[in-house]
């Protein structure tokens, strides 16, 4: 039976999202074709690195290399109070953004991308303006997405593909916002962290969304720093729940929230969401093209 062309939505979570690297490999070891993406904070740059071309086991090389060249350069540290009296001076994050921005930027410099026109394949990124809380989109191909609402907007220039990762990644605390012309950037998952709504169903018949929720996991941690990550991403959570109406296949990896931050575990997270589709394989059915007299002649194609 051959399957459906379908979008892929990667939701935000920080090292948790990594483990969507596992539900890409099963399609296409499924034969899936993806036909455009979108993503979230973390899941933004999966979903950028997919859509410039990286594919199964190169997708996890190359994020694994990005995420050892980050640790190396110690960009992220597990936020503590330790840090807070040294930070009084920075805007609004513990990391600024040229220094993320600069890092992101390098990586797709040197894959030969710089515009987020440059990229073919149709990609969607989510960020938040902070002022007013409208989700802002950034896409190279519009047509393929869609407005989730009266208060979200396509950005209509062009952008560089750092920047654009940069803001959809910029989560509240630890990293600065992203300032763009007269918009302030922060996370996309303050609004819409799962962004499979995202699709214009005319150019994209299915939608598989990929989330990192993990309903069962209590903080032991309640330091300053640590309690507003987990109201944030609490927040993030329900949020993520009210949104996966719109997908047509959902791949939730239940990765444990104290995950989130800790660089370095990019390997065990991949590896256990590997086991975890072995114990709750996908339904592929529901991907299935059917055989009935309008896709014999090819009209759904």
């Amino acid at each position: 039976m051959s399957m459906i062309d379908v979008g892929f939505s990667f939701a935000g979570g920080g090292l948790k999202s990594f483990s969507h690297v596992a539900a890409i490999q099963d399609l296409e070891a499924h034969q899936v074709t993806i036909k455009a993406v979108s993503g979230t904070s973390m899941g933004s740059l999966l979903a950028s690195l997919y859509a410039v071309g990286f594919r199964g086991n190169a997708l996890e090389e190359k994020l694994l290399e990005i995420e050892q060249r980050f640790k190396d350069k110690r960009i992220l540290l597990k936020p503590t109070l330790k840090v807070l009296p040294f930070i009084k001076d920075r805007s609004d994050g513990l990391i600024d953004q040229i220094t993320f921005d600069g890092f992101i930027k390098t990586v797709f410099d040197e894959l030969q991308v710089t515009l987020l026109s440059e990229v073919e394949m149709p990609l969607c990124i989510v960020t938040t303006e902070i002022n007013t809380g409208d989700i802002i989109l950034f896409s190279n191909k519009p047509e393929y997405f869609k407005n989730v609402g009266e208060d979200c907007r396509f950005y209509e220039k062009d952008i560089e593909l750092s920047k654009a990762i940069a803001a959809s990644c910029a989560f509240p605390l630890i990293f600065q916002s992203v300032e763009l012309d007269d918009l302030r950037l922060v996370d996309g998952g303050v609004r819409l962290n799962s962004p499979g709504e995202t699709f214009n169903r005319e150019k994209i018949a299915k939608v598989v969304s990929a989330t990192t929720m993990f309903a069962d996991d209590h903080s032991v941690d309640y330091s300053m720093v640590n309690v507003a990550i987990r109201s944030v991403y609490i927040m993030m959570f329900h949020l993520e729940k009210l949104s996966l109406h719109n997908s047509d296949v959902h791949i939730n990896f239940p990765v444990e929230f104290k995950l989130m931050f800790e660089v370095g575990k990019g390997p065990e997270v991949i590896s256990k969401a590997k086991e975890y589709l072995k114990e709750h394989p996908i339904d592929y059915s529901l991907l299935e093209k059917k055989n009935n007299l309008f896709n014999l002649w090819g009209l759904l194609d």
